[in-house]
């Protein structure tokens, strides 16, 4: 049911994470239609770790990994995917040596080679594999938002948080009662007074001091209970050389700043703030390559010596290779698999990137609201995740923001 009250949200983050809650707000029904939607993002929309990510997308048995492999495919069908951020269906393989162990399927016995690579065996198909390009990905589904008549995109960094000052309403609110009390009951008061210096009213006295004590208690609870409510946010936009702050009106606030997280919520709410989080990083590296010769798309993923790399040949030639950050020099391994990754037999280097993806400890969970960590109402947050899991993450958030 839509809501009955235009909503001022903000979303700090451009990441994959940020720019798909903003576009699963941008279409849910239950938007009211004047609300407003603001992107803020320090840098460029997609620039940071989520751009950067190799794109392998597995249908894998978890249930975010599900849902966003499905998003995935809906929304490369319903955009023209292939064409606009490289999205397209394709088999896996792992080479033969762990592949028995490593799969239950019975894919596995299948051994195919390749040229000038170590044979493989198939562990998933089209139906549960695919790849894009995560930076198009994430800058197209940003113009897609943006076509939200509400919504805007600012590029500046956010600074401060506003409140609405509701707990010094209620403490005025108190005093008037209080004054008000000892007005209306000033004979109770005086007979209290009497009965006192008569010295008739010791246990009364004390009851009466238990009572108080009680009240004070209920308050002081009923206090740290209540929440501020977020009223907006301060940033700081640079336009050719001159700073300005500018203030952004909020009602809700979601962040999803990837390693950030900590502090930012600092900065925002200040130093005191202690969310009991712990944020990990899982540090990737990456390079892109072009061979001379040219394989049909497919992913290859390698576990000899724990190396967990991934091997991602593209339409376009390109083969995007990543794993989890080593010592020891990436480029010797690749020409170790084969020479015709060596630059001497015509390969080009195109670029090399280190990435990270990040996660909470504890199994604390990727995307929810903010609760006992702050004194705050209103604030969400969404992390961590992979390529696959990042459009779940995203609608999850946008539906659960405003089912409140």
């Amino acid at each position: 049911m839509p809501s009955t009250q235009p909503r001022e949200i903000v979303i700090v983050g451009g990441g994959l994470i940020g720019v798909s809650t903003a576009y699963y707000l941008s279409k849910n029904s239950n938007l009211h239609s004047e609300s407003k939607i603001t992107l803020v993002e320090q840098d460029n929309v997609g620039a940071g770790n989520s751009g950067y990510a190799s794109g392998l997308l597995e249908r894998t048995e978890d249930e975010l990994s599900q849902e966003g492999f499905d998003l995935h495919y809906k929304l490369s069908k319903d955009y023209k995917g292939d064409l606009k951020w490289g999205y397209k269906s394709i088999d896996l393989y792992k080479t033969t040596s762990h592949s028995s162990s490593s799969s239950s399927s019975s894919l596995s016995s299948s051994i195919i080679t390749f040229p000038f690579l170590p044979s493989t065996s198939l562990i998933r198909t089209k139906t549960e594999t695919a790849i894009c390009q995560p930076f198009d990905l994430t800058r197209h589904l940003c113009g897609l938002f943006l076509t939200y008549p509400g919504a805007s995109i600012v590029i500046a960094k956010a600074t401060s948080c506003i409140f609405e000052d509701e707990v010094e309403v209620e403490n005025n609110e108190k005093e008037e009662k209080g004054i008000s009390d000892m007005i209306l009951n000033h004979t109770p008061c005086i007979e209290k007074i009497t009965q006192f210096f008569n010295g008739t009213d010791k246990e009364d006295n004390k009851n009466d001091n238990d009572n108080e004590k009680e009240e004070n208690e209920k308050i002081n609870n009923n206090e740290k209970i209540r929440k501020r409510k977020i009223k907006g946010i301060n940033v700081k936009q640079i336009i050719n050389g001159v700073e300005e702050i500018i203030h952004l009106k909020a009602n809700t606030l979601i962040l999803s700043p990837g390693n950030d997280l900590i502090n930012l919520s600092k900065n925002l709410f200040g130093e005191e703030i202690s969310l009991n989080l712990k944020i990990k990083k899982k540090e990737w590296e990456s390079i892109i390559l072009k061979p001379k010769e040219k394989l049909n798309p497919l992913v290859i993923k390698f576990d000899e010596n724990k190396q967990n790399l991934e091997m991602i040949f593209r339409d376009d030639g390109k083969v995007i290779i990543s794993r989890p950050f080593q010592e020891n020099s990436l480029n010797s391994y690749i020409e170790s698999i084969s020479s015709k990754f060596n630059s001497s037999n015509g390969t080009l280097i195109l670029s090399k990137t280190n990435w990270s993806i990040s996660f909470l400890s504890d199994n604390f969970p990727l995307f929810g609201k903010f609760g006992e960590e702050l004194d705050i109402d209103g604030i969400w947050y969404g992390i961590g995740g992979n390529t696959v899991q990042c459009p779940a993450i995203g609608s999850r958030l946008a539906s659960e923001v405003l089912s409140e």
